[in-house]
């Protein structure tokens, strides 16, 4: 079973290293996660559309509005990355590749013991 994220910092790493890959929509970009993570992950489209929004009113992506269906009706939103999101994304990248390696340093360094 998947466990659903809330940290909207996780969350938007995985939207725009995912939109490395080309244009996604929403739909699309929730089920990668969770298939991409072996089913350990799941954004809900509540957590996800916010993200989104706010990723493009940054200028991190752009979105494009598609007509779909028969009767052309019904509309799908295209999100992309741009050349500033894809810096912002190396960026967060590396501030969340650093705090790992100090979470591991404290559990590896308190494994003995705590006595200062």
């Amino acid at each position: 079973m998947a466990h659903t994220i809330y940290d909207k910092s996780i969350i938007e790493i995985l939207v725009l290293f995912l939109l490395q890959q080309g244009e996604l929509y929403a739909y699309n970009i929730m089920k990668l996660i969770n298939s991409l993570s072996e089913d350990i992950l799941a954004v809900q489209g509540g957590s996800l559309y916010p993200i989104l929004y706010r990723l493009t009113d940054k200028g991190y992506i752009t979105d494009r509005v598609e007509i779909i269906g028969k009767r052309q009706r019904m509309s799908r939103v295209y999100y992309s990355l741009t050349p500033v999101g894809r810096d912002y994304l190396q960026t967060r990248i590396a501030e969340r590749e650093l705090i790992q390696t100090g979470i591991i340093n404290v559990f590896k360094n308190a494994e003995g013991g705590i006595n200062r």
